[in-house]
């Protein structure tokens, strides 16, 4: 990433969503990882990267997104809802 251009991080997000969108999900998360490689507590590329996580079964994975989401921002309350749902998929 080119940390000369502070704005590239929104590129990069708006480039994965419209991936995302279409149903490229692995595209998408690899633009989010972008991100979070730059900014590790971008709210919405820890969100994508959860719902990506969860839309795929993944849960594991989603649980890992949703608890740092949950542990950088504990006053959002919908950071509950996905930790809850996680762990409801994941049976527990």
């Amino acid at each position: 990433m080119n940390h000369r251009w502070p704005g590239r991080p929104v590129v990069l997000g708006a480039r994965a969503d419209c991936l995302e969108d279409m149903s490229f999900y692995s595209e998408a998360k690899s633009y989010y990882q972008q991100i979070l490689d730059v900014l590790p507590n971008n709210t919405q590329a820890l969100k994508n990267m959860h719902w990506i996580a969860l839309g795929n079964d993944r849960f594991s994975e989603a649980l890992g997104y949703a608890e740092r989401l949950l542990a950088t921002y504990p006053y959002t309350p919908r950071n509950y809802t996905r930790l809850a749902e996680t762990l409801r998929r994941m049976g527990r």
